[in-house]
């Protein structure tokens, strides 16, 4: 899971939300668990149409 500064993860079970300020450089693909369940992607709106 590559996190970048200004992504958003959500917590299925709970419903909290993360914004990622300071990302990871790591490289070793780490995830974020809430609830010990990793924590999914939330997908920006779709901009408006002009």
């Amino acid at each position: 899971m590559a996190k970048k500064k200004g992504e958003q993860y959500r917590c299925d079970e709970c419903g909290l939300v993360v914004l990622v300020e300071n990302p990871c450089d790591c490289g070793e693909g780490c995830e974020l668990v809430c609830c010990d369940v990793p924590m999914k992607p939330v997908k920006a709106p779709a901009k408006p149409k002009k």
